[in-house]
């Protein structure tokens, strides 16, 4: 049963990242990314690793999709539909490549799995227990710089926003002048 639910989600999750590369549409591409962070997610859920289940389906699928959707949703209409790239020629043998080398470091070095009984044994039930001990106990200063440093890129973006109002109306106005 374990074995088939990764196969599952490591074919949703590989597939929809091939997606991502080769459709040529921005939003179904989104789409198929947001697809492929929730693929990941399960892929942690089933290594027992809970926590960064949650993190992955926070950030990444809800927090940096949506940022993405509404940078593709004010891009102009041109630049909707990517076009092929002069370098696809180029990217798929650096993927082929790398694949290769992949392939070849698994298969030099021997690389130990947990798997079974051993797995197991290992206590993975409470992880978010102690990472949240440990995130409000000895890691509490960095905890806590980390949320100011958010605090400051989030007042520097919206200044940044803010002042280049004037940009987007000029920006605006030729393209009214266009059409």
């Amino acid at each position: 049963m374990y074995n088939a639910a990764f196969l599952l989600f490591s074919m949703i999750t590989l597939l929809s990242a091939i997606g991502v590369a080769v459709i040529n549409s921005l939003m179904r591409s989104l789409f198929l990314l947001i697809i492929s962070f929730i693929g990941v997610a399960s892929l942690f859920v089933l290594l027992s690793a809970d926590f960064i289940a949650i993190a992955q389906l926070l950030i990444y699928a809800g927090s940096i999709s949506i940022l993405l959707l509404f940078a593709v949703m004010l891009t102009p209409e041109i630049s909707i539909n990517n076009q092929n790239s002069k370098y696809f020629l180029f990217a798929a043998l650096a993927g082929i490549l790398f694949i290769y080398i992949m392939f070849l470091f698994i298969s030099i070095f021997d690389i130990n799995q947990l798997a079974g009984l051993s797995l197991n044994k290992l206590n993975f039930s409470n992880t978010i227990d102690k990472i949240g001990t440990l995130l409000l106990g000895k890691y509490i200063i960095a905890f806590e710089l980390a949320s100011i440093l958010l605090l400051f890129a989030l007042i520097g973006a919206i200044s940044i926003v803010r002042s280049n109002e004037s940009d987007f109306n000029i920006i605006a106005t030729k393209i009214k002048d266009k059409k």
